[in-house]
């Protein structure tokens, strides 16, 4: 009997091992014949496209109104945006002072380290926009690229600036 089960085992595993087996050649193949998908829209370079500035909330604003430095980094960001030279396209010691001046009047609301983390990215992208205007001419793919990750960065701030008011200010209700 146990002889018996131990030849229908071994036939089963031969006729599974027999049906499945698969060269790896094949599926090589069928990798390698994988076509890359084009954008259905025929985009081209979207991270050249110009990024519309984010704004602050309306109830923020009370908030922020003594906050003259980050008013001052905005006039920045919008002549940069407007291809108007900017303090972000002059000397690093410039860039240097007006991301110092954001400790100045902080308002304690905003003064958390989420806060501090985004603009701490901006100052680098404001760093990064710099060299790239020094470096390479008007217009190029490298300023373009540079000058939208700073874009990037500067909305991602105030949409952080955004929630946190936004948070500290929902009344918690059991």
């Amino acid at each position: 009997m146990f002889r018996k089960l131990l030849t229908i085992l071994a036939h089963i595993l031969l006729f599974t091992f027999l049906t499945k087996c698969e060269t790896n050649s094949n599926i090589n193949e069928d990798t390698s014949a994988v076509e890359v998908m084009k954008s259905s829209t025929g985009a081209i370079d979207l991270d050249l496209k110009t990024v519309p500035l984010q704004e602050v909330n309306t109830s923020t604003l009370k908030v922020i109104e003594d906050w003259t430095a980050l008013h001052v980094l905005k006039n920045e960001i919008i002549k940069m945006e407007g291809d108007i030279p900017s303090i972000l396209e002059l000397q690093k010691k410039d860039i240097k002072q007006l991301f110092i001046n954001l400790d100045i009047n902080m308002p304690k609301l905003l003064n958390t380290n989420n806060i501090w983390a985004r603009i701490k990215v901006l100052e680098t992208n404001a760093y990064k926009f710099c060299e790239a205007s020094l470096k390479h001419p008007k217009g190029s793919k490298q300023i373009k690229k540079t000058k939208n990750n700073t874009l990037n960065a500067y909305n991602i701030l105030i949409h952080q600036i955004n929630k946190t008011h936004e948070k500290n200010i929902q009344s918690i209700t059991k």
